[in-house]
């Protein structure tokens, strides 16, 4: 999930059921219980993988950690390369005084 925040004060995760959605999140609720599924994706049988030893679940969310961890360097490597190009199209001289 992105454009997460933490509040250390709050003793208790706070979601926005709307924010998930807008997100492409799917909220699937029973009774006290909510699972939060990426919206289209069908859920799975949460079998165990005698390979792994993961859940089908818990595999699911670790491929889907993996691609954010991805997305999230690409985009750090294209800020950087964005600032960069900014900064040294300024044309400003050490010379100057700040």
């Amino acid at each position: 999930m992105q454009s997460v925040f933490h509040s250390p004060e709050l003793d208790r995760n706070v979601l926005s059921l709307d924010q998930l959605t807008l997100q492409g999140f799917m909220v699937r609720k029973s009774g006290d219980r909510c699972k939060i599924f990426p919206m289209f994706s069908a859920p799975v049988v949460n079998s165990v993988n005698d390979v792994s030893g993961l859940t089908k679940e818990e595999e699911l969310g670790l491929k889907e950690n993996h691609r954010m961890i991805e997305l999230s360097s690409m985009n750090e490597e294209y800020k950087e390369n964005y600032l960069n190009s900014y900064f040294e199209s300024l044309n400003v001289s050490n010379d100057e005084p700040d």
